[in-house]
């Protein structure tokens, strides 16, 4: 059981961060509005590889963040390989949300690193170390902020299935040895 609520976590964990690192990339330069100098020159455009491990995780917690918001159990099901233990948790896990008559929204995640471990045309292995930064329980008496989240790093598998990456796997990564 604690096992799956740290897989739950860490998926949580992975969607927050990869949107926060997509809403950092595209902010707009704020210099002028913090009473900076600004110039005449447009800020630079950030052009991130729809390839790259960063934009893949990236994409997929943005889809992951919508099926949660909108409580759509199959769509939350479609972004992981059949029948993985992260897909049965997440979606067991939205599912208890829902029968409480509650949606998740902003769910807000801060990637801190991001290591490839593995990877081929058909599949990555990644590192990651972030934190849930925010997100909301929306309910018939409110809304709730989710507390932040612990640091956490996890190894993560995702594989390429007819054009989509799809997470396979989640688990914890102990800590590194020391270097010498």
């Amino acid at each position: 059981m604690v096992v799956r609520r740290g897989l739950v976590f860490a998926v949580l964990v992975l969607a927050a961060g990869s949107m926060a690192t997509v809403w950092w990339l595209a902010a707009p330069d704020r210099t002028a509005a913090a009473g900076g100098t600004a110039t005449s020159m447009p800020p630079p455009t950030v052009q991130i590889d729809p390839t790259s491990p960063v934009r893949i995780l990236t994409a997929w917690d943005e889809r992951r963040a919508s099926a949660w918001a909108a409580g759509d159990l199959r769509g939350l099901r479609d972004l992981y390989v059949a029948g993985s233990g992260p897909a049965r948790e997440d979606v067991r896990r939205l599912k208890a949300y829902l029968d409480r008559d509650l949606r998740v929204e902003d769910l807000r995640m801060q990637v801190l690193a991001l290591s490839v471990v593995q990877r081929d045309e058909r599949s990555m292995v990644l590192e990651v170390t972030e934190r849930l930064a925010g997100g909301s329980a929306v309910g018939p008496v409110g809304r709730r902020s989710l507390p932040a989240g612990q640091t956490t790093t996890r190894t993560v598998r995702l594989v390429l299935h007819r054009g989509t990456w799809l997470v396979d796997e989640v688990s914890p990564t102990g800590p590194r040895p020391a270097r010498r």
